[in-house]
């Protein structure tokens, strides 16, 4: 290990404590590190990112540094963790192991979302690794017509759509009444928020097809990618969603956890 980033959740007082304690121990053993706050950072010599909060700080996070391709290892301070590879107190137990690179690599796949406006030219690109959100910002019904490589393939009436990857399917789209993927599977997942159809259940797509999403509504509907609010498209206004050209790198040290936390938490 050459140097590690640190990312904490800057509202958490636990969370900062053991920033200071693994800050510390890596100076000690000679391991250069950097903070979000810093305002260089080498990422050339960057060997890990450690994330020190819930789902939300590390989808951050992969938002900010997920495109350089440098191994995220998030310790759970949130309130799920199904993007953490550890509870605060296993640290102790494995602090070692990271240390040496003595660890193995999950590799989960990610969504490439692209605007395309009314007039034909691209706007605005994002790497998504739970989900597009595309949903209405005042209590309306709207409509978008849902495309498979290129072929319509139905007009969605509602509150709007969830598009995730199977990793975030234990996100937003669990709680829109989506169905739980074994996040090993490459798939693209699209959930209809508050559909005006009961029929419009849970679709799933080989990530190989390309999705495309068009607005019918004359009312602008906001886009928000990982969570965050991103950019607002109108009637006409496309979006594109396929497999990204990157992947994201978790530190895998109990190949267990993620159905342990099913068990506990889903």
């Amino acid at each position: 290990m050459r140097n590690m980033g640190i990312i904490t959740k800057g509202d958490n007082f636990e969370a900062g404590i053991l920033t200071l304690h693994l800050g510390t121990s890596l100076t000690t053993k000679g391991i250069s590190t950097w903070y979000e706050r810093d305002c260089v950072k080498n990422f050339d010599t960057t060997d890990l990112i450690l994330v020190l909060g819930g789902d939300g700080t590390m989808l951050r996070a992969f938002q900010n540094y997920g495109h350089l391709q440098i191994p995220f290892l998030c310790i759970n301070f949130g309130t799920v963790g199904f993007l953490s590879s550890l509870e605060p107190e296993e640290i102790i137990n494995y602090w070692d192991l990271i240390i040496d690179g003595n660890y193995k690599l999950d590799e989960r796949s990610v969504l490439r979302v692209s605007i395309t406006r009314k007039e034909g030219y691209k706007d605005l690109s994002y790497y998504a690794l739970n989900d597009a959100v595309i949903r209405t910002t005042d209590l309306h019904v709207s409509r978008q017509v849902l495309k498979v490589d290129e072929k319509e393939l139905c007009t969605c009436e509602g509150d709007g759509l969830i598009i995730s990857t199977s990793t975030g399917s234990t996100g937003y789209a669990l709680s829109a009444g989506g169905a739980i993927v074994d996040p090993k599977i490459d798939c693209i997942i699209v959930n209809s928020i508050c559909p005006r159809k009961t029929s419009l259940r849970t679709m799933l797509f080989d990530l190989d097809h390309n999705l495309e999403v068009i607005s019918l509504d004359r009312r602008p509907l906001t886009v928000f990618v990982d969570g965050i609010e991103s950019t607002k498209i109108n009637q006409g206004d496309s979006i594109t969603i396929e497999r990204a050209d990157i992947k994201a790198r978790f530190v895998s040290l109990n190949p267990d956890r993620y159905f342990n936390l099913l068990r506990s938490k889903a």
